[in-house]
């Protein structure tokens, strides 16, 4: 089968191209500037005779703080773009497997968040990935959604680079503690969408249904600073703060902890506890030495 994967510069599209040898599978990776999602034509035109069977959609606006001064370029990107990613998909009558996040919540629920639960995202980015969501969910439409969370890995910036960063140079950092989720290894994700359309690709490519992924258990910002540093054996004190000492225009939730009983019971997946995960990509000394 060959498969497309937009948002190819991105970390999950890393992690699926690096894991991707193991599966009978022929890979295109685009990145946006060999692929506008944002311009139907140019979506039709790289499609036609492609041969793709199934879309892997990972490219999305998400400079979660600079969307909120860049409303239409966020929801081109997070809205149109995915639309026009399932307006193809439906006319090959192949399946999309669209990434979204756990923000379409609100974070007001006491208990881990299930797929059936009503989205009210508070960010002008989760509210356009929430829109991108609602643009795919059309009659004709096929594949799945799946809502992630604090994606990390050593292959591109995130959380755990800049806080190993920050660490050894500053020797002291501040994190907050009043936040709480799931780290998700992006490497745990990217085996786990690979397994999906090997082993089920008639049922997802039958109706469109959202799951959700993430590493199993859930903890603060500050309580996966502290692990960071410890297993990479980083030095450092760090603070746990409020965030209202960080003071921002985007409002996220306070819990978006998810349930994966729906995504574990459809796919017979096993899903990795978060400190295994963590303790697993740290382990690559060569690419932490580059942090």
């Amino acid at each position: 089968m060959r498969i497309l994967v937009t948002g190819g510069d991105g970390m999950l599209a890393q992690a699926i191209r690096n894991l991707c040898p193991a599966y009978p599978f022929e890979i295109v990776f685009c990145n946006k500037y060999e692929l506008d999602i944002t311009n139907l034509i140019a979506v039709e035109r790289y499609f036609q005779n492609s041969g793709f069977g199934c879309i892997i959609n990972c490219a999305a606006y998400t400079n979660v703080e600079a969307a909120e001064s860049n409303v239409e370029a966020a929801y081109l990107i997070n809205e149109t773009g995915t639309k026009n990613l399932a307006i193809i998909a439906s006319k090959y009558k192949i399946p999309l497997i669209h990434i979204s996040t756990d923000a379409v919540y609100d974070g007001d629920k006491k208990h881990a968040y299930s797929e059936s639960d009503a989205c009210n995202p508070l960010s002008i980015y989760s509210k356009s990935k929430f829109a991108g969501e609602l643009a795919i969910q059309e009659p004709g439409t096929n594949g799945i959604i799946i809502r992630t969370s604090w994606l990390y890995s050593l292959d591109k910036a995130n959380f755990v680079t800049a806080i190993l960063k920050k660490a050894r140079s500053a020797g002291k950092l501040s994190v907050v503690f009043d936040q709480l989720g799931t780290p998700t290894y992006t490497y745990d994700l990217g085996l786990a969408i690979l397994d999906i359309i090997k082993k089920n690709f008639d049922y997802i490519n039958t109706g469109m249904n959202i799951y959700h992924y993430s590493n199993e258990g859930a903890i603060s910002w500050y309580d996966f600073a502290v692990n960071c540093c410890r297993i990479a054996g980083v030095n450092a004190a760090i603070t746990p703060v409020f965030s209202t000492e960080y003071p921002t225009k985007v409002e996220r939730p306070f819990h978006a902890i998810m349930s994966k009983a729906k995504i574990k019971n459809d796919f017979n997946l096993s899903i990795p506890y978060w400190r295994d995960s963590l303790e697993k990509c740290l382990a690559d000394k060569n690419k932490l030495e580059n942090f």
